[in-house]
């Protein structure tokens, strides 16, 4: 099994040297797996002299050390190409990404505010009914019971102080039977609510008190319920 070991190392074209290799192409005769492997190849004992000692053996080991090389090359990490594409798919993925997500961002907000501020309707309609028609926290007055949100400016209508940051919903004073609550963004609302002129959302009482909502906001940003205020 040795001299099998050498000649399989000798046709895989590994650096045996022939002192190794060449005594057991002279003893091939007596074993027959030798004269098997020499036959199948078809070669004799010279022509295996002659092709470890020529050009073809040194092309074998020169290959496998190219090989080796490109093998080392691959595990090295990623090329210049490579790096550029994703480069390009992540900056596609971020143009297209972020504009929506910034959309669907003032979106919510706006909602937000629709249900925060139609939750006044309630005391704003108890205080038409009841006939407390000034706005105020003290005796006798409408309390519409607003709290600070950071989506919104607007000051307080009553004794209550605001924590830094928030604003509240402007109520009609005195109040009519076609109250309005008129909520502006701000603060930490989305900037495509704030910049320029800041838009605004406004639940309108009529007189036979019911109440409809719609905002200044571009259309795609409107919720449901919640119209663009048209053109005056």
């Amino acid at each position: 099994m040795k001299n099998t070991k050498f000649l399989a190392l000798a046709c895989a074209g590994m650096e045996v040297s022939n002192q190794a290799v060449f005594p057991v192409l002279e003893n091939a005769d007596k074993s027959k797996d030798y004269r098997v492997l020499v036959d199948s190849l078809n070669m004799s004992l010279p022509s295996w002299r002659s092709f470890l000692a020529g050009p073809a053996h040194n092309m074998m080991v020169n290959t496998r050390g190219v090989t080796m090389k490109r093998a080392m090359r691959r595990q090295g990490g990623f090329t210049l190409i490579e790096l550029m594409v994703v480069v390009a798919i992540i900056g596609v993925l971020a143009a297209v990404a972020i504009p929506q997500y910034q959309n669907y961002v003032a979106k919510s907000q706006v909602s937000r505010v629709m249900a925060e501020t139609g939750q006044l309707r309630t005391s704003v309609e108890s205080c038409i009914l009841e006939g407390r028609t000034v706005i105020g926290d003290g005796a006798g007055e409408c309390d519409p019971g607003a709290t600070g949100s950071n989506l919104l400016t607007g000051a307080s209508q009553t004794t209550y102080s605001l924590p830094a940051g928030t604003g509240v919903p402007t109520v009609t004073n005195p109040l009519t039977s076609t109250a309005t609550i008129i909520s502006t963004f701000g603060n930490n609302a989305a900037t495509v609510l704030t910049d320029n002129t800041a838009k605004t959302l406004t639940w309108t009482r009529s007189v036979d008190g019911s109440w409809t909502c719609e905002t200044t906001a571009d259309a795609n940003l409107a919720p449901g319920g919640c119209p663009v205020r048209a053109a005056e």
